[in-house]
């Protein structure tokens, strides 16, 4: 696993939310939630609200563990549009434990990720990203299904 670190104390005491995407439909349906979320409860996150947004690699065989740059272009788009302060960060081999880490690292009040449709023996054969992270985040997790 790689630690993420936040770069200053008041990064980790600014209100955070990490959002687990991926270029799949339900990657795209979790920021666009996210965003969404914030903009809607201004008391709940204040405009210093930093979105820490976490690339993923598919955990479908066979699966991209690539960005296009038109995607990563779109993404970046949004986030500048919200006008919130945002962080991205890369892929790793280990994306559920990355979002695992960034969450307890910057006290994020939420974590929100992309659920897919999959067969329980898929999930059982494969493993589930959003799995180990519904269980393992110490904070609120928010699944969207796209």
């Amino acid at each position: 696993m790689n630690p993420v670190h936040p770069e200053s104390a008041a990064a980790a005491a600014a209100p955070s939310i990490v959002v687990h995407t991926s270029e799949r439909p339900e990657g795209a349906a979790a920021l666009r939630w996210a965003l969404q979320h914030v903009e809607e409860r201004t008391a709940q996150y204040p405009e210093n609200t930093t979105v820490h947004v976490v690339l993923s690699h598919s955990d479908r065989e066979g699966g991209r563990t690539f960005f296009s740059p038109a995607v990563l272009e779109d993404l970046q788009a949004q986030l500048t549009g919200s006008g919130l302060p945002h962080q991205v960060h890369g892929p790793t081999d280990d994306p559920a434990g990355q979002v695992i880490d960034l969450a307890e690292n910057v006290q994020a009040q939420l974590v929100v990720t992309g659920v897919a449709r999959r067969s329980a023996t898929m999930k059982l054969i494969l493993g589930s990203h959003t799995q180990r992270i519904l269980l393992g985040a110490d904070c609120p997790v928010v699944a969207v299904k796209h």
